[in-house]
């Protein structure tokens, strides 16, 4: 699956979505690339509730099973502040503890999205729980 050249939320896509949106992402299919009606795409991944850790050595928290790559111009700063979350950085952390726990990357070219044997690989980046 390929994605457009752009920036990029990574991380569990419950953390950043509101009701319709999610509701809209857990509709869609598997290892796709799918489409808000906003016309953020996004790819979804199901995955066991386990951390997982990049080759940058960046872990991802997740919470709800269901991981993605969206375009991260879904970002509502409101959304994000009643969740106790915040985006700064490139990161987004938890308030209460300043945890990271999803991150946005930027890519400059178009790049694949795909499960692995051991992971989800983003572009460069490897991702195992």
């Amino acid at each position: 699956m390929t994605l457009e050249a752009g920036d990029y939320y990574i991380g569990d896509l419950s953390y950043v979505l509101g009701y319709a949106d999610f509701k809209r992402v857990e509709d869609a299919k598997f290892e796709q690339i799918c489409e808000l009606e906003s016309g953020s795409k996004f790819a979804k991944f199901e995955v066991s509730l386990c951390d997982f850790k990049d080759t940058q050595g960046f872990v991802y928290s997740v919470n709800s099973q269901i991981f993605g790559v969206i375009s991260a111009d879904v970002l509502d700063e409101d959304l994000l502040d009643e969740r106790i979350l915040t985006h700064r950085h490139g990161r987004i952390y938890n308030k209460a503890s300043s945890y990271p726990i999803a991150k946005i990357v930027r890519f400059n070219e178009p790049f694949v999205v795909e499960k692995t044997e051991r992971g989800i690989s983003v572009g460069e980046l490897k991702l195992e729980c």
